[in-house]
């Protein structure tokens, strides 16, 4: 019952970012069902002068056609990836709006290319940096770049930042405890002291007690 309860408010913080990967999933479709075709493939379009071209073509392998025909170690490469960041988002206490940003665009983006792979065998790709003779790309491989970007920004900007202030935290409740430690001891020294004194005084004053009677 308290999993059903957790995973409830968890769909509910976070149904935006369900929303990033519904978005990345379907842009990514729709834009190659319309533009990547039987008789489109090969065929350039420029888009941007010689910039940006558009030039549909078929990969079979993952990013710049490396692994190029591992249709089946793909597919399970990306649902194992799958279950492996899920399973991490749902465990993860510091979510923040640039780690749900990151991991949904990775997500839509991972889940855009497995359709692909699933359907067709296949990636669509259709965007051509032609300049700089880029490889060729779609709309889910952006989204996989730039969470992967945002991913890493998030990894080193923001953990890294609140790893001190744990340690300062807790450097703090030692020194704290320490000086406890040590102010407990004074007292109990002071004490000590005031008690000898006591009794010295005490005998004194019963020896000269001692002298007058005699």
């Amino acid at each position: 019952m308290k999993l059903k309860l957790d995973l409830k408010m968890y769909l509910k913080n976070n149904w935006w970012k369900y929303l990033i990967i519904t978005c990345v999933i379907a842009v990514d479709l729709v834009t190659k069902a319309l533009i990547v075709t039987e008789t489109s493939l090969g065929t350039e379009t420029s888009l941007i002068g010689n910039i940006v071209v558009i030039l549909p073509t078929k990969n079979s392998g993952a990013g710049f056609s490396m692994l190029s025909g591992k249709r089946w170690f793909l597919i399970i490469t990306t649902f194992i990836f799958l279950i492996a960041l899920a399973g991490f988002d749902l465990l993860y206490q510091k979510k923040s709006a640039l780690f749900c940003t990151a991991t949904g665009l990775v997500v839509g983006g991972a889940i855009g290319n497995l359709v692909d792979r699933l359907l067709f065998g296949y990636v669509r790709d259709f965007i051509y940096l032609k300049f700089i003779n880029f490889a060729v790309f779609n709309v889910a491989d952006m989204a996989l770049t730039v969470g992967i970007i945002l991913l890493l920004v998030y990894i080193i900007f923001y953990s890294s930042k609140n790893e001190p202030k744990v340690e300062i935290q807790s450097q703090n409740k030692s020194d704290f405890k320490n000086k406890d430690i040590t102010s407990n001891i004074d007292t109990k020294s002071q004490q000590n002291s005031k008690t000898s004194d006591n009794t010295a005084k005490n005998a004194l004053e019963d020896s000269n007690a001692k002298d007058n009677s005699n």
